[in-house]
């Protein structure tokens, strides 16, 4: 008997322990802390060409490497025409310290919250390089329309092929936006059989000369291959209705770029477009200031570094050619005049230059 209840305390005391730690809270486990960032520098891209993006952002981060060893430089990869909205979310989750975006109307919009963003992201500007862009909106002449208004009364089931419809792109929320502010909801526009067809960067135009589409919405109006394209297939340019386009500016920071009459070939009349040009630089609000203004000297001293465009004017060597248009001469005092306030240490650069008012203080 006594082996017995040897044997039975044997076993209970265990069972009891196991129930007693059991019934104890459990302890509570730490989440998992944010990976440090404090020792490195990234710079990504909103909507521009790589080879654009890669240019700039090699020379940014070069020099920034000279003035902070101690920090590893980062360049984000994202192909070209993507990264709209993304890249410009980036500066607000940490994840990206500068964005090169294409355009500062983007930057713009992300500041202010509205369009393609669900909320306000918290950066501030550097500088833009400028160039001259627009976005084309052209239709097959054979339909016989030459405005929206044509668009509506005719109810034509119009394929426009532009940007991927991915939430990142801009271009199918600005063709849409158009087509609302114009009278022409997005379900009169379907019922006429109509389609907007996200094709993405380089298919867009493609889709137009196969058949695929009879209409384009996109950006790249300076290319002088719409000239080639026009010839393979005509292209009636839709203009804005210059309401709208104010429409466009006030709510989303979204400027237009009158287009001068034959531009194009058999483009008799001037049109208003939406603006594509001048491609800017951000960086996140909280950052560093020495850091920004590192970056304000580069924007504006690494300008020679630039390689102008082939054929440029004599005389116009200090362009900033390849940026995503027509070259614009860089003119500091103008290109630090962004549509969202400028970072604290880049406003301390360019007051030590004159760009700037001194302080009243």
């Amino acid at each position: 008997m006594n082996i017995r209840r040897a044997l039975t305390a044997l076993f209970c005391v265990p069972a009891l322990l196991v129930l007693v730690q059991c019934s104890q809270p459990a302890p509570e486990v730490a989440a998992p802390a944010a990976p440090a960032r404090g020792n490195e520098i990234r710079l990504t891209g909103a909507g521009n060409s790589y080879a654009g993006f890669s240019k700039v952002g090699t020379m940014v981060l070069r020099h920034l490497k000279r003035e902070f060893p101690e920090r590893d430089m980062w360049m984000d990869y994202h192909e070209a025409g993507t990264r709209f909205r993304d890249g410009m979310i980036a500066l607000g989750n940490g994840k990206a310290d500068v964005v090169f975006a294409n355009t500062p109307h983007l930057v713009d919009m992300a500041y202010r919250g509205v369009g393609i963003f669900d909320a306000p992201v918290p950066l501030r500007g550097i500088g833009g390089y400028p160039s001259d862009d627009w976005i084309n909106f052209v239709v097959d002449p054979a339909l016989g329309v030459k405005s929206f208004a044509d668009i509506k009364a005719k109810q034509v089931g119009l394929k426009i092929s532009t940007g991927k419809l991915d939430g990142d792109n801009v271009h199918p929320f600005l063709i849409m936006e158009l087509l609302k502010r114009h009278g022409i909801t997005l379900e009169e526009f379907k019922s006429w059989g109509g389609e907007i067809l996200g094709v993405g960067i380089g298919g867009a135009r493609n889709a137009y000369l196969s058949g695929e589409s009879n209409a384009v919405f996109y950006e790249s109006g300076y290319d002088a291959r719409w000239d080639e394209q026009i010839k393979k297939r005509p292209m009636q340019f839709i203009s804005i209705d210059p309401a709208v386009a104010k429409q466009m500016e006030a709510e989303y920071g979204w400027p237009s770029n009158e287009v001068r009459a034959n531009y194009y070939p058999g483009q008799p009349d001037a049109f208003l477009a939406l603006d594509f040009g001048t491609w800017a630089i951000a960086v996140r609000e909280d950052l560093d200031d020495e850091v920004a203004y590192q970056i304000a000297r580069i924007f504006i001293e690494g300008l020679d570094q630039q390689l102008p465009p082939p054929g440029v004017k004599p005389g116009m060597e200090k362009v900033s050619g390849g940026f995503g248009g027509l070259a614009v001469e860089f003119v500091p005092s103008e290109m630090i005049k962004l549509p969202v306030p400028l970072h604290p240490g880049a406003i301390r650069y360019y007051r030590e230059k004159g760009l700037l008012p001194a302080t009243t203080e």
